[in-house]
């Protein structure tokens, strides 16, 4: 069935891009369509998993990408827990738990520079009590999953929106979104009144990537090309635009992050003599100090070429840091484990014996 254009639409509509998790497909894949397409997307994190650099997840240098393009970052909780589930049997203590979770990662982010202001909330379960935490952490809305027709209203949230700690999306089945799936979403609101239409998305998929087939059978996934041609088609559907859900809700303008240290380590391999001359030349004239991974077999056996232990000594004297690099520097890939244990348990424990 053809889809009826959007231009129909007597109000405008305002689609609101929101990626959960923080999958690193999401940097990999949707990242270039949005530059691409000059539009702004909402990605919802937990912090936890930031932190903890978990596989499969962002990190905070990819986050700060995102959030350099205009991009927001909301929160999910610290550590993407269900706030209708119950984790202690005392109410204090859960609620505790809870509200630690939500206010706990707000501050998390507010920390790495990303200005939180919306929420989604895991498994997109809410109900009264979740959203008095989220609300009271200070969020202004929290995002659910689901909720919003393209056969019956309602087609889209009002602005401001009916509940917006009860924030709907558009519906969609657990399999693979399509094209048609969300021109069709996208239709129907703008056809009936215009409004706002939240769409949520989880990973991004990438044919040509060795892991596209798994990317593809996980819940709700979206092919990147897919994604690139919806947003080539909203380019061509007058009274519709894209925006976050923080600007939707009115929150201030995104302020830009704080300087990022870049932190160098100078490291010297091998324990070799010429080394002490750069150090004592170049180093230690200009207060830096470096790292020096030595081989105690060498030194011990006094070979041309190798530091002495009283040079390694004046190195640790002057601050620079002493580090093991095998008993006879040899490489341990592929040898059998005792050997491998030897070379690198002995050489440690030399360097302690020596004082390092």
């Amino acid at each position: 069935m053809p889809i009826s254009p959007a231009a129909q639409a007597a109000n405008p509509t305002v689609v609101s891009l929101t990626f959960n998790d923080g999958f690193t497909s999401q940097y990999d894949y949707a990242r270039p369509v949005l530059r691409q397409y000059g539009v702004p997307a909402t990605f919802y994190v937990s912090s936890n998993w930031v932190d903890n650099k978990a596989k499969g997840y962002m990190a905070s240098w990819q986050l700060d990408g995102l959030y350099r393009d205009g991009n927001e970052i909301g929160g999910m909780g610290r550590d993407h827990k269900s706030l209708t589930a119950t984790y202690f049997s005392d109410p204090a203590a859960d609620l505790a738990y809870k509200r630690d979770q939500v206010c706990g990662d707000r501050q998390r982010l507010a920390e790495l520079g990303y200005d939180p202001w919306t929420f989604a909330y895991p498994q997109g379960a809410t109900n009264a009590t979740a959203q008095g935490i989220v609300s009271n952490c200070g969020y202004l809305s929290g995002r659910i999953s689901g909720g919003l027709s393209t056969t019956a209203s309602p087609y889209a949230e009002p602005i401001p929106p009916a509940n917006a700690y009860a924030l709907r999306t558009a519906n969609g089945p657990a399999g693979a979104i399509t094209l048609t799936q969300l021109q069709n979403a996208v239709t129907a609101a703008a056809t009936h009144a215009g409004g706002w239409l939240p769409i949520a998305f989880n990973q991004v998929c990438h044919q040509g990537d060795p892991t596209y087939s798994t990317c593809m059978g996980t819940t709700k996934p979206i092919d990147d090309a897919v994604l690139a041609a919806f947003l080539s088609w909203l380019r061509t559907q007058p009274d519709v635009s894209v925006k976050t859900v923080r600007n939707v809700m009115g929150a201030p303008a995104q302020p830009p992050l704080p300087p990022r240290p870049t932190l160098v380590s100078l490291t010297f391999d091998d324990g070799l003599k010429s080394q002490v001359r750069a150090a004592d030349d170049i180093l230690d004239a200009r207060d830096v100090h470096g790292t020096f991974f030595v081989n105690s077999g060498p030194i011990d056996r006094q070979e041309s070429g190798t530091m002495t232990w009283d040079q390694v000594a004046a190195l640790r004297d002057d601050g620079h840091e002493i580090g093991g690099h095998t008993l006879d520097h040899v490489s341990i890939k592929g040898m059998p484990y005792n050997e491998a244990y030897h070379q690198v348990c002995d050489d440690r424990a030399r360097l302690i014996q020596m004082g390092f």
